[in-house]
């Protein structure tokens, strides 16, 4: 194909445009095997490189001291994002009691809907779950005052 600016975002050889394999590797290619390809070819670099002796592995403790490095600054990096998540959700998310009156408001109009139309509302998997544990509240509610 060819855009406005006249240049061709298509490979002829392969066929493929760039612009697939751009899609392909950032959306939707397999992460683990994205990362096995680039972790072989880090090594395989890093082999070629220690065995021409242009780049000899002398020391042993530098690459050591590399790696930790990478490793430490992973750890880092995920506990802030997964803190950066948290901080996020919690804007979103309401406390379980706000959430349970949400679900009960949402099965009380469920049941005042089958009674005015005289016909079932589609079948909800937590709609027994919320039956059951309202049963299971009120007991203990009664029990106690009749105490």
């Amino acid at each position: 194909m060819v855009d406005s600016t006249g240049e061709s975002d298509a490979n002829p050889v392969s066929g493929i445009g760039i612009d697939d394999l751009k899609q392909w590797i950032l959306l939707d290619g397999n992460r683990f095997l994205l990362a096995a390809v680039l972790a072989a070819a880090f090594a395989l670099a890093l082999l070629s490189l220690t065995i021409s002796n242009l780049a000899p592995l002398a020391d042993p403790q530098s690459l050591f001291d590399a790696f930790s490095g990478l490793i430490s600054g992973n750890f880092t990096l995920i506990t802030v994002v997964v803190s950066i998540n948290q901080l996020l959700l919690s804007r979103e998310l309401k406390s379980p009691g706000e959430l349970e009156s949400e679900i009960e408001e949402t099965a009380d109009y469920r049941e005042v809907v089958e009674s005015v139309t005289n016909r079932p509302v589609p079948a909800e998997p937590r709609r027994r779950a919320v039956r059951r544990d309202r049963r299971h509240d009120r007991r203990p509610a009664r029990s106690a005052t009749r105490d």
